[in-house]
């Protein structure tokens, strides 16, 4: 589990690994979704109020592409290592944000991560596409020393991270994301089941 690494430092490429593995569990279950869903499904709000699925997909591929923007950034400014990369540890607000997302409550959406009126054309697979980005990304950054390379919240400037935040934030914030997803499907089917503005 990826909150075991926020609590003491841990070998890099142990993390990187383990990011792998849960980018690829997104990807396909983003595969799944994308030939499980019916496009009424896709685009039903519950009666209570809250995005739809294919909003919360827009929403993520905002907060991605975010990041993925100073990953870019960091990487081609980043000078040659003199040592190998050694152990990794979030940094302090990386650490908090990461374990927040393990929590239900709802928090407040940055405006630059709002969902606009409507989702993008194909927004499954454009999710898909920027995890397949933060894979390759992670490829390039390996031989460069996580915790030493910083950038800056993209909410807040303010707010500094570590490389390897950057990485965790995003899987990480996805994982939570999906369980939302999740729920939006069981409350469409009884919502169908019950007759109540579903759809078919």
């Amino acid at each position: 589990m990826l909150e075991t690494f926020l609590s003491a430092p841990i070998p890099q490429e142990r993390l990187r690994a383990e990011l792998d593995r849960a980018i690829a569990k997104l990807v396909a279950r983003t595969d799944r979704a994308a030939e499980g869903l019916a496009p009424t499904q896709l685009f039903w709000r519950p009666p209570t109020g809250g995005w739809s699925v294919a909003e919360v997909f827009e929403h993520l591929v905002l907060a991605n592409e975010s990041y993925l923007v100073r990953v870019r950034a960091l990487l081609s400014a980043a000078a040659p290592p003199a040592a190998p990369p050694g152990r990794w540890r979030a940094s302090l607000a990386g650490g908090l944000l990461v374990r927040s997302f393990a929590s239900r409550r709802r928090f407040p959406v940055p405006r630059l991560y709002r969902p606009g009126p409507a989702p993008r054309a194909h927004v499954l697979a454009a999710f898909a596409g920027t995890l397949r980005e933060l894979a390759r990304l992670m490829e390039s950054a390996a031989p460069l020393d996580w915790r030493r390379v910083r950038t800056t919240s993209p909410v807040a400037r303010i707010v500094r991270i570590n490389l390897g935040d950057c990485f965790v934030i995003v899987v990480r914030h996805a994982e939570r994301h999906f369980r939302q997803i999740e729920r939006l499907r069981v409350a469409w089917q009884a919502a169908r089941l019950s007759g109540t503005s579903a759809g078919t």
